[in-house]
């Protein structure tokens, strides 16, 4: 049996992903100290460069170094590596002083547990409001079915996306379940459609806005310019959306022979059918996309409560406009859970030590997933329980 091109593509993505983040983990592992050119090692010696020295001895606790350090630089200056033997009174006293930068260790053992907690707490109200998300949307089209179901089924989809990734997609099983069943069982399978739908434009409603804050001068210019491109998808979006709605252009489009023969035109009108019927449904869709903007806020404010436990020191009002921008770069599909890609992003955006090192963004982005994967044993739960199906009357059809 062939592998589909989509699932090749898809572990290629995360392989590089997974490859980028562990490169960027790996070149700096270890504590580091940072000299800047210009420091004065010895009477003879003065740095022409700045210089990454690694830390031979000495004791290095949660809130960084004490006392007395040996220093060895990461290459060799003339012959050999220079040793060179510091306080940590030295360090960090300005921009021109050595400066101190944790390692994995170091940053794990400093990291503030209360925080960290205060995250995965914030998490857990996003798969209740995406579970009422996807309800209001069936309810709209008259599918009647319990908040009850809809949860159950939701987090099962839940566990597929975040604990098995590249197996079998969450948004797959759900719209297996929606459909088993229903007497309209397009309508089930679109409303899982728009459901995905709805909290893209959320997450691009929210970039987008918050993206305006990037006009202070602040902000840094790759912020600027990623958001003038979440405009521009957004205003794409919007007329590629008027126009697959519009009654004149689709009876001109009716006009045109060829249309007619595309393979599965059975099909294709009943989907379609079931996506333009949501034209009439306009407050349904519209509390679907504020119900998504609320999720992403959540989203977007735990992420940034686990940066700040990890140490990070970047401005929480900065930090809000960046992370819509960066958690809406890894909702493309380009590489399960965005990995590899929100971490290129955010570095891009993000990294400016010692307000926030490469360790803190990943580690940052890795608990956001953990959170998100801790949740996701409910659907594990809920599955090995069994009766996850939407419509009752149907758990003994398998």
């Amino acid at each position: 049996m062939k592998t589909p091109l989509a699932t090749i593509l898809r572990l290629v993505f995360a392989t590089a992903g997974i490859t980028f983040i562990a490169w960027s983990l790996a070149a700096s592992w270890s504590d580091r100290v940072i000299a800047p050119a210009g420091t004065v090692i010895s009477d003879e010696i003065i740095l022409s460069q700045p210089t990454t020295f690694v830390i031979l001895d000495g004791r290095v606790g949660p809130d960084g170094p004490q006392g007395t350090l040996v220093l060895e630089s990461t290459q060799a200056i003339g012959d050999k590596p220079l040793r060179w033997t510091i306080t940590a009174d030295d360090l960090d006293q300005d921009d021109q002083s050595p400066q101190f930068r944790p390692g994995v260790m170091t940053t794990l053992r400093g990291a503030r547990l209360g925080l960290l907690l205060v995250g995965l707490v914030m998490i857990g109200p996003i798969f209740v409001l995406q579970a009422l998300r996807w309800w209001v949307l069936m309810r709209s089209r008259g599918l009647l079915v319990t908040l009850g179901r809809s949860f159950r089924l939701y987090m099962v989809g839940c566990f597929f996306n975040y604990a098995m990734p590249g197996l079998t997609g969450g948004d797959v099983v759900k719209a297996y379940y929606a459909a088993k069943g229903a007497d309209r069982q397009a309508d089930a399978v679109v409303s899982v459609v728009v459901d995905r739908i709805a909290g893209m434009i959320g997450l691009l409603v929210l970039a987008c806005v918050a993206g305006l804050l990037t006009l202070n001068p602040g902000a840094p210019e790759l912020a600027r310019h990623v958001t003038l491109y979440f405009w521009v998808i957004l205003a794409i979006g919007i007329v590629a959306t008027w126009l697959y709605l519009s009654p004149s252009v689709r009876r001109l489009g009716s006009r045109r022979p060829w249309l007619t023969r595309i393979p599965g035109q059975r099909l294709i009108r009943t989907v379609d059918a079931a996506l333009v019927a949501y034209r009439h449904h306009k407050l349904a869709v519209t509390a679907a996309v504020a119900i998504s903007v609320v999720v992403h806020v959540l989203i977007m404010t735990a992420a940034t409560v686990a940066g700040h436990a990890l140490g990070m020191q970047t401005p929480v009002g900065l930090m809000l406009v960046i992370m819509p921008v960066v958690i809406a770069g890894g909702a493309l599909p380009i590489s399960p859970q965005g990995i590899g890609v929100m971490e290129a992003l955010a570095m891009a955006l993000l990294l400016d030590p010692p307000a926030a090192t490469t360790i803190q963004i990943i580690g940052m982005l890795i608990t956001l997933r953990l959170y998100q994967m801790v949740y996701s044993l409910i659907g594990a739960l809920l599955l090995i329980g069994g009766d996850i199906h939407l419509h009752p009357g149907t758990s003994g059809q398998d």
